[in-house]
């Protein structure tokens, strides 16, 4: 070895280290098929999975998934130290306020209402028809934001109808088969995962297109406030550079 190409690996040598020993990313997760799906070898996929993992690839940073309980991850955003990340979030003010929000990297697909096969709909309604009828009741996750339009109708609900739930969206059709509840929100990829899990089927159900809905939402990669800002920069020009969503 040329004493040129000595100096270059010892200059070299202090950054090489610095870049194993950087500690992985908690990258929290929650399973939600099709979106979020853990696979039988230990991997993530899914429509929501895969982009953040070509994307943490292409910005070079180490991650550790973590599966979690749903209402766990945006606890953990709140109140967790050091460099710690989930995904496929809706933006709004207030999760702003505490969580680092990505570029958009997702854009989602239609949203639908999953309704009972008795609750009458006419042909053409929207969101706002369905949940303003006297009586409905909405069976929505809490502490899932579902897009600007859809939230700012959910939250203009009576109380004693809009039916807060912390389970999984197979166990909110459940509750609808069982007349428990009238309708929920999912993304039309959902609609067959969620029916199958639940153990139920199509023909249980009508889907609703939401057509007062003007445009579907996008979705984000989000981390703690602690979360170092060169992180944040890596994630960023990542999702520019594969031109998501």
């Amino acid at each position: 070895m040329t004493m040129r190409k000595r100096a270059l690996l010892l200059l070299l040598l202090p950054f090489a280290a610095a870049a194993n020993e950087m500690e992985a990313i908690s990258l929290l997760y929650y399973e939600r098929p099709p979106l979020i799906t853990l696979q039988q070898d230990g991997h993530v996929k899914g429509l929501l999975a895969e982009p953040v993992a070509k994307i943490f690839a292409r910005a070079r940073l180490p991650v550790k998934w973590v599966r979690v309980p749903p209402n766990r991850a945006i606890q953990s955003i709140k109140t967790g130290h050091g460099d710690e990340c989930t995904f496929g979030w809706h933006k709004s003010a207030e999760r702003e306020a505490f969580a680092s929000f990505s570029l958009p990297y997702y854009l989602d697909h239609t949203p639908v209402a999953l309704v009972r096969t008795d609750f009458v709909v006419a042909e053409g309604s929207g969101f706002f028809e369905l949940v303003n009828r006297p009586g409905t009741r909405l069976g929505v996750r809490e502490n899932v934001y579902y897009g600007d339009y859809l939230q700012g109708l959910i939250e203009s609900m009576p109380k004693e109808n809009l039916v807060l739930l912390n389970v999984d969206n197979s166990a909110i059709a459940r509750m609808i088969h069982a007349r428990r509840a009238d309708l929920t929100i999912l993304v039309d990829d959902e609609v067959e995962p969620v029916i199958a899990e639940a153990g139920l089927s199509p023909a249980d159900f009508q889907v609703v297109r939401l057509n007062d809905v003007a445009h579907p939402e996008y979705r984000y990669v989000v981390c703690n406030l602690r979360t170092a800002a060169k992180v944040m920069g890596r994630i960023n020009a990542a999702i520019k550079e594969l031109r998501l969503p």
